[in-house]
C-alpha cells in the first residue's frame, strides 16, 4: 500500500475515533473524507 494512501487511513480513523456522535454521522457522509490520500498536502 501506497504510504500516502496508509497516512490517510490513519488520520481518518483518528478522527473517527476522537469523534463524538454527531460529528462521527457528519465525517462517514463527508465524501471528501473518503477520498483517496485524505489530509495529505498532495491534495492541493
Amino acid at each position: 500500500m501506497d504510504e500516502a494512501l496508509l497516512e490517510g487511513l490513519e488520520r481518518r480513523a483518528m478522527m473517527l475515533l476522537g469523534a463524538g456522535d454527531s460529528e462521527w454521522s457528519d465525517l462517514l457522509d463527508d465524501e471528501d473524507f473518503w477520498k483517496a490520500g485524505w489530509g495529505s498536502k498532495v491534495d492541493d
